[in-house]
């Protein structure tokens, strides 16, 4: 398995919109928000940002996408997506373990769905250790590295709640 990566295309917004809609109807609360608001937030993200985002190649496939921000001292992963056929062969602990690597000594964060324990699994087995409760439905926040206080991701949380993960083997 050869696992590389590039800058998403124009093309890929509405590959990673899916995943991020499919994610969000099966672990959020729909009652609690306001889909259509919360999809076009999404889009206006993705768009906004696109220079953070990378391309997952596996074999030469497109297997996934992530995105990573550099927030003030730390980074932000965000929007980690496998597709189906490539999950539980490896690959998100391969892709972390380089974004781990690439962010070091600096502080890492990430936010992923409570009801997601897969990726929260993932995540801990990799050093991610809760920190902090974020108060929004069903979201997970996760950070690694730093101490920090946690105020600019709660406001990055939005809607949603969850936990902030930090790892102090960083």
């Amino acid at each position: 398995m050869q696992l590389c990566y590039s800058p998403i295309a124009p093309e890929d917004v509405e590959n990673i919109l899916a995943m991020q809609k499919e994610l969000i109807e099966r672990y959020e609360d729909l009652d609690a928000i306001d889909c259509q608001k919360v999809f076009a937030w999404c889009r206006r993200k993705i768009e906004a940002q696109m220079q953070d985002y990378r391309k997952i190649l596996c074999d030469g496939v497109t297997a996934g996408y992530y995105a990573l921000h550099r927030q003030e001292e730390e980074w932000e992963l965000d929007d980690l997506y496998l597709y189906p056929a490539f999950q539980g062969k490896g690959i998100g602990t391969v892709v972390l373990q380089k974004v781990i690597a690439d962010t070091a000594p600096a502080g890492l964060f990430l936010y992923v769905f409570v009801k997601n324990t897969g990726a929260v699994r993932l995540y801990e087995r990799l050093g991610f250790v809760l920190s902090e409760q974020v108060e929004a439905p069903d979201r997970f926040c996760g950070c690694k590295g730093s101490g920090q206080e946690r105020t600019a991701r709660q406001t990055r949380c939005g809607c949603m709640s969850g936990w902030v993960l930090s790892c102090p083997s960083r």
